[in-house]
């Protein structure tokens, strides 16, 4: 691997670039979602259960065991929050 190309990797490895690939990422989900909304020909609504269930796994799986190793807080006072959410 020549020196730019071993440069170009490790900028897009760099941890400041994650956060940035995650939101194109999450950015192209939600501009195809219509699409495939289109595509599945169903109703939105029913599209939009599953993919907050989806949600919830990837998003509440991974908080819960952080949450069961004390490695996240969460005060009583964001328990209406949570629930609302």
């Amino acid at each position: 691997m020549t020196n730019r190309a071993s440069a170009a990797v490790h900028r897009i490895t760099a941890p400041a670039a994650r956060p940035i690939l995650a939101l194109a990422g999450g950015l192209l989900c939600i501009g195809f979602s219509a699409i495939f909304v289109r595509l599945a020909n169903t109703y939105g609504d029913v599209v939009t259960v599953f993919r907050s269930g989806v949600a919830v796994l990837v998003l509440g799986v991974p908080w819960l065991i952080r949450w069961r190793r004390g490695r996240v807080r969460l005060g009583w006072a964001a328990l209406p929050f949570v629930v609302a959410a």
